[in-house]
């Protein structure tokens, strides 16, 4: 393994243990809110082209970190992700600059609880990323 993927692991490890270990600045506040009922109920008052407009995104750098994170997880398993705005990378296709994304292989524990978690392989596996022009006819 290079020096550069040895720092960037070593980094995002860092980042995550100092941000599961910052105590919480307000008490009052809940940390968990559940606000799911509310938002589907409010997204099941939309109608389809409503929520196909809310579920589509525009931004085409944000789509490239998307497809190259699913393409980590693909290729590595389960893991995660710090995104590095400070830290731009230039994409070969189209000369477009992206901040750096690191991504540290999930191991033990965290591994284990990963993979038992089936709301996330759900949702995982039901994520579909298409062209807004696909289907239509030209």
């Amino acid at each position: 393994m290079n020096s550069r993927q040895q720092l960037l692991d070593s980094l995002t490890a860092h980042v995550s243990l100092y941000h599961s270990k910052i105590p919480d600045q307000n008490p009052n506040l809940n940390p968990n809110p559940n606000h799911r009922p509310a938002i589907l109920k409010w997204f099941s008052s939309l109608s389809v082209h409503h929520r196909r407009a809310y579920l589509t995104t525009v931004n085409s750098d944000f789509i490239k970190i998307l497809l190259e994170m699913l393409e980590k997880l693909r290729l590595n398993g389960p893991g995660r992700f710090i995104i590095l705005p400070d830290l731009p990378i230039t994409c070969e296709q189209d000369n477009s600059t992206l901040p750096t994304l690191c991504y540290r292989k999930l191991e033990g524990l965290l591994l284990r609880i990963a993979r038992s978690n089936v709301s996330e392989r759900v949702i995982y596996e039901s994520v579909k990323l298409f062209s807004s022009k696909e289907g239509e006819k030209e």
